[in-house]
């Protein structure tokens, strides 16, 4: 009787112990993610500054990343990414527009950032 007390014991803070680590590796996958593809929409950003006017892309947001629920939108230059367990920034050029779940089309326009204009 001992030792099935024992065993249950073990095998509870064992699976504490498992679940554990489960969190920790999906909130790292959350914020991976977040950065990840905060960086590659940064990127979109920086490409039409440097492009000529005249300049136009389209590029999608979707509405989950890989499961995962989040939010996106610009103040003063930054891109931020909120996600369940915390946000992340990506400074940007100075842009005239807010970003969408969906389409979204950057343009330079006379040197000027717009999106969705």
């Amino acid at each position: 009787m001992v030792m099935m007390i024992v065993g249950t014991i073990i095998l509870v803070v064992f699976i504490l112990m498992i679940s554990e680590l489960y969190d920790d590796n999906a909130n790292d996958k959350k914020r991976l993610l977040a950065e990840d593809f905060g960086k590659s929409i940064q990127q979109e950003f920086l490409l039409a500054q440097r492009s000529k006017p005249g300049y136009s892309r389209d590029f999608e947001m979707p509405d989950t990343l890989e499961g995962f629920s989040y939010d996106a939108f610009i103040i003063n230059s930054i891109l931020v990414i909120n996600y369940s367990e915390g946000q992340a920034n990506f400074r940007i050029p100075s842009t005239n527009g807010q970003l969408v779940i969906g389409e979204n089309t950057i343009r330079n326009i006379n040197d000027t950032i717009c999106l969705n204009c």
